[in-house]
């Protein structure tokens, strides 16, 4: 076991029948059999809860923006720069230009109901109550029930994966959600063009 290691991974062949199955069940919507999944799996309900979790980037109600300005924001605020290197990565691959990029790291968006949703998840982040008038503007920006619960989810999925990682049980072995191949994130990619505040950005080249 490497001395910098806090948590042992768990050895696939040791894996128990709780363990294995979970393993088992894991698709496409999971990260990868990684050593960051191995080192949750001491834990297997720790390991159902984050693969859960992982599942609101694919099969959620947000628009595949509002998940990686959640995750920018957070990143920046709870200073994981490997985090933050990853979900820039994304957000570059999804579209979104790096001025919009600067703006959710500083907590906001150039897209007016995309400000909001920043605002809202990183005040989650850091409070432990929200305000009236923070309901009204969640709301009238057009959240619905589903993507507020979405919204408060992913506050809580980025948290525990900064966490995971400041304390170094999780470092390169994180991917952006953009390099899995049926995430959302692709999908505005494969589309080549997509909007950030009325401007035009293309995706990348599929040539």
């Amino acid at each position: 076991m490497n001395q910098a290691s806090t948590i042992t991974p768990m050895v696939l062949e040791k894996a128990q029948d709780l363990q294995k199955a979970i393993f088992a069940n894991m698709n496409d919507t999971s990260t990868s059999l990684s050593d960051c999944l191995q080192e949750l799996a001491q834990t297997p309900c720790a390991l159902k809860d984050y693969d859960q979790l992982q599942r609101l980037n694919f099969n959620g109600q947000l628009d595949a923006f509002t998940v990686l300005r959640i995750a920018l924001t957070l990143a920046e605020l709870n200073q994981c720069q490997t985090s933050l290197a990853l979900h820039t990565a994304s957000a570059r691959q999804a579209g979104l230009n790096s001025s919009e990029i600067d703006s959710n790291r500083a907590g906001t968006s150039q897209d007016a109901k995309g400000a909001i949703a920043v605002q809202f998840a990183r005040h989650l982040a850091s409070h432990s109550k929200v305000s009236a008038q923070q309901w009204q503007d969640i709301r009238r920006a057009g959240y619905s029930d589903c993507e507020v619960l979405e919204i408060i989810s992913h506050v809580g999925m980025n948290i525990l994966g900064n966490r995971l990682i400041s304390m170094g049980i999780m470092n390169n072995h994180l991917f952006p959600v953009g390099l899995n191949q049926n995430s959302k994130v692709n999908k505005l990619i494969e589309s080549k063009k997509v909007t950030v505040s009325g401007e035009q950005v293309k995706g990348p080249s599929t040539a």
